[in-house]
């Protein structure tokens, strides 16, 4: 009938292209060609394959280097930022482990890195104890707002590569009143950094977020949404970034949702990047450092 049984051993085919009969589509003969050609490639040894590779997560990736800013705004558009004096801090991080682990601390051993790397066991918690050298910055005390991100847009004109999602909540393109001295949402870190790079600014480390907390209190306003950093991790295989801050939403039906409501300054959460339209959230904001 309309049924056809293959036997062949496994390992050996990558697909099977059924055709009624005799095809003699040229688009299909060029695709037989170019998977025979690339059936006959050597596959290098694992060592070598830099596609399964891991890297190190020791330190974070350098940022990217994101175009010059269109204009920037007048320094009382913006609010206001906190000062923090540079010099060596020591910083204490502890989470829960979940699935994925987490990075090494600073000068760890590669033999002591699965106790940091490793997913089990999932309800233990993972202690970083790190010491940096900060120089000196200024940080916004406030989370960037969805009226100075479309101030962003219309002086700017920036439109995002990947629009899936990107700022969602507006409905549109202009800001509701009601969300004008809300958080700005909806943003991945490329989003938050071409921001920042028109107010010749830029994301602040974990590190320099954690300073900022730990010094000014309460006059750094925080937990109304997670926080993007500039600390962003690439294994190899997949990139990742460590928020910062608490959120306003606190899902209560399971402790393995993602963390919610406010959050310690010491912790920290690890958040896999996979695609801009995936990675902007409604419970994701940011700030700006100088």
């Amino acid at each position: 009938g309309t049924k056809l049984r293959l036997t062949m051993p496994p390992g050996r085919y990558g697909a099977i292209v059924a055709v009624r009969e005799k095809s003699d589509d040229p688009a299909l003969a060029r695709l037989l060609e170019q998977q025979q050609a690339e059936s006959r490639r050597p596959v290098p040894p694992v060592a070598d394959d830099p596609r399964v590779r891991a890297k190190p997560v020791l330190d974070p990736i350098s940022p990217p280097a994101v175009a010059a800013p269109v204009k920037c705004p007048k320094p009382d558009a913006r609010g206001p930022m906190l000062a923090i004096e540079g010099g060596p801090q020591e910083f204490t991080v502890r989470h829960a482990r979940r699935e994925c682990g987490c990075y090494p601390d600073p000068g760890t051993p590669p033999a002591e890195w699965p106790r940091f790397l490793t997913g089990e066991n999932f309800d233990e918690k993972i202690e970083h104890h790190v010491r940096v050298d900060l120089a000196a910055y200024e940080i916004d005390a406030r989370p960037v707002t969805n009226a100075q991100y479309e101030a962003f847009l219309k002086a700017s004109g920036y439109r995002p590569a990947s629009p899936e999602h990107f700022i969602e909540h507006w409905g549109g393109p202009e800001c509701p009143a009601g969300l004008r001295d809300e958080p700005v949402v909806y943003v991945d870190p490329d989003d938050a950094r071409a921001y920042a790079a028109w107010a010749g600014l830029r994301l602040p480390t974990e590190w320099q977020w954690h300073a900022a907390a730990r010094k000014h209190g309460e006059g750094f306003q925080r937990d109304a949404v997670h926080e993007w950093t500039e600390s962003v991790r690439d294994d190899g295989h997949t990139r990742f970034v460590m928020l910062r801050s608490g959120c306003r939403y606190d899902p209560k039906t399971s402790s393995w949702y993602f963390p919610g409501g406010p959050q310690p300054i010491d912790t920290h959460a690890k958040f896999l990047l996979m695609h801009p339209g995936l990675d902007r959230s409604a419970t994701i904001g940011f700030r700006c450092v100088k």
